[in-house]
């Protein structure tokens, strides 16, 4: 028998698909953004950085990483700074519960859960602290119930590796189990049949909705990823620890797009710092125990253009490893000199499960901050004492897909619903500082003002 030729279309290909024309695939990216924008945005509580940097807070149905400061092999978080990005991720989803953005928050983290609870409850009641007025007036079993009814919202899962996270994340697509069907059997009577038909009725209405409608997250917060890849690595071969994350990849985009919630999702990442090869050799020889030792000459210890250009663009800080201008003083030249160079963990291979990144990284709060840690000052003048230098931590957008959808609200003109003008501002390159106070993170500088700027063209520095 004589196969049916396939149509043009399928030819070439192994796969019974059709192709699907642009404007098809634009109009549905357009209604899920306008779907996206109705739900609200998901803001972190402080203006600087859901105003200028995130230009309006991040919005559902995508997902978001968050690298800062790394841990070592203990679980402590290196160079005296408590794990930052766990610590804006809290206080996002306290700040949405708070505000009635989002009602239930999923929080995957390989960390014991008395590691993680006693920071989602401290940032559930700073959070509920700052935007209550009455709140240090209230009685403790009020403020106590007030926490215990956000934490209600919170769900937690602990996983050991990236199978268990894999299983996780399935459990939001599966359905409720499907109710046991009663076996038919004949009837002795009227009433029997009568309550059959009533029981039968009851159990119809009951499992008409999913579970996905009643149990899915409008947040997802997966915490200490960088611990999951580093588990991956070390037991898969590298082709199938890169396969298995891109299949990861697809599968968290998809559900960001596809559950009935649409989440936002939030992946925590951890940073690599190291000092910059260029300088760290050239120091290495002039080291000495006295505390008087020369730094280096500023022209031997520049990074070499190369070097610079070693790290991808989407994954280097505006503030890794500038070059001295000719006009700088000693003292900003050796702070260049010594400058460390901050990236998020697994780099590209964890940027390709992100539409939004952002780097936190801390940085001296002042000239005089950054001279002191530099070591150029004088004993004599400043004590060279690394306690004394004050820190605040920069919140960066690295990589920015998405952008920030501007125009009304039907994505087109107000007269004319056919001509669509929006403009997609891209936020690559906005950074804001800021500080952790009272268990919140607010901007570093009360009086300072960000002025805020339109960018519509490309900003990566290739």
């Amino acid at each position: 028998m004589d196969e049916i030729p396939l149509p043009i279309s399928q030819a070439s290909s192994h796969l019974a698909l059709e192709p699907v024309v642009a404007s098809a695939i634009l109009n549905g990216e357009r209604e899920r953004r306008i779907s996206n924008q109705k739900l609200g945005a998901c803001r972190t509580g402080c203006d600087d950085i859901d105003d200028y940097v995130l230009m309006g807070g991040l919005e559902r149905g995508a997902v978001v990483g968050l690298s800062s400061e790394r841990e070592d092999e203990f679980g402590l978080v290196t160079d005296c700074l408590i794990l930052f990005v766990v610590q804006l991720a809290v206080q996002i989803l306290a700040h949405s519960l708070s505000q009635g953005v989002i009602r239930r928050v999923l929080v995957i983290t390989p960390k014991p859960a008395t590691t993680i609870l006693p920071v989602l409850r401290d940032g559930i009641t700073a959070e509920l602290a700052a935007r209550e007025p009455e709140w240090k007036k209230s009685s403790p079993a009020h403020r106590a119930t007030k926490v215990r009814d956000a934490l209600d919202k919170v769900m937690l899962s602990c996983v050991f590796d990236l199978d268990g996270l894999w299983e996780v994340l399935a459990d939001l697509e599966r359905p409720d189990p499907t109710p046991v069907q009663k076996v038919e059997e004949i009837q002795d009577s009227e009433d029997d049949e009568d309550d059959n038909l009533g029981g039968e009725t009851g159990a119809d209405a009951s499992s008409t909705a999913p579970a996905t409608e009643k149990t899915a997250p409008d947040m997802i917060v997966i915490t200490h990823f960088s611990s999951l890849l580093s588990a991956l690595f070390s037991h898969r071969s590298s082709a199938a620890a890169h396969a298995k994350l891109q299949l990861l990849a697809s599968h968290v985009r998809r559900l960001s797009r596809s559950l009935p919630s649409n989440p936002l999702i939030l992946i925590l990442n951890s940073t690599n710092t190291a000092v910059d090869t260029s300088s760290s050799s050239s120091s290495a020889t002039t080291t000495t125990p006295g505390p008087t030792a020369p730094p280096p000459p500023p022209t031997a210890s520049y990074p070499s253009e190369r070097q610079r250009k070693q790290l991808d663009p989407t994954l280097r800080s505006i503030f890794h490893n500038p070059q001295p201008s000719a006009n700088y003083g000693e003292g900003m030249a050796a702070a260049a000199r010594r400058c460390t160079v901050t990236k998020p963990a697994f780099g590209l291979v964890f940027a390709q499960l992100l539409d939004l990144h952002l780097l936190c990284t801390r940085v001296p709060r002042s000239r005089k901050d950054s001279e002191l840690l530099a070591g150029v000052r004088t004993p004599a003048a400043v004590p060279r004492d690394r306690e004394t230098v004050e820190f605040v931590t920069v919140v960066e957008v690295l990589l920015d897909e998405m952008g920030v959808w501007e125009g009304t609200t039907d994505g087109g003109d107000d007269d004319d619903d056919d001509t669509r003008k929006w403009a997609r501002k891209n936020r690559e390159q906005r950074w804001g500082p800021v500080v952790i106070d009272g268990g919140r993170v607010v901007k570093a500088f009360a009086g300072a003002a960000s002025t805020k700027t339109t960018n519509l063209e490309p900003v990566r520095v290739h």
